[in-house]
């Protein structure tokens, strides 16, 4: 899903790309684009966002088939229209950057550094950072920030200390 404030951006096309993973039918890729409301020049500007949730089987086939499919969808003109990647990626910005610059031939991937965990291992039950924000598109198109915990929710931030303070020793 894909929350917006339609007092900012007007929706232009929602769409899910068919069958993106091959090895997980049941899973999508996203894409929403929007013009910018506002007066002068910020009313013929675009966004577009795409959002997915990447089927996390380690050495499986998703981590390219997400790179295919975004390649395809967005190549040609990511440069031009600013492209904004969230989601549920199931792996740490360090192994999918290198998979959307070599397969996906996506030249500009720039992750927001996300201050806190996102998640929490399963197996381990450590935090881990596999939520992700990024711009497919040069930093003089689009730039990307996290929110600090208590801009997300007031009163987050001492649960977010919880995760990224605890030792390992409790579990």
């Amino acid at each position: 899903a894909i929350v917006y404030n339609s007092a900012h951006v007007d929706l232009v096309d929602f769409r899910c790309l068919q069958e993106p993973y091959p090895s997980d039918p049941k899973k999508v890729i996203a894409v929403a684009c929007f013009k910018l409301q506002g007066g002068g020049e910020a009313s013929t500007k675009q966004l577009r966002i795409v959002t997915t949730h990447l089927p996390g089987m380690p050495y499986g086939p998703a981590c390219r088939e997400f790179s295919d499919a975004l390649s395809s969808e967005i190549k040609a003109d990511c440069g031009r229209i600013p492209t904004l990647l969230m989601g549920d990626l199931n792996f740490p910005e360090e192994v999918i950057r290198p998979l959307l610059k070599h397969f996906g031939r996506l030249e500009d991937v720039h992750f927001a550094a996300i201050p806190y965990p996102t998640n929490v291992s399963q197996a381990s039950l450590l935090p881990k950072r596999i939520d992700c924000i990024a711009s497919l598109s040069p930093n003089d198109v689009l730039e990307v920030a996290a929110l600090g915990a208590d801009e997300v929710l007031q009163g987050l931030q001492p649960q977010v200390d919880l995760l990224r303070f605890r030792p390992a020793a409790v579990l």
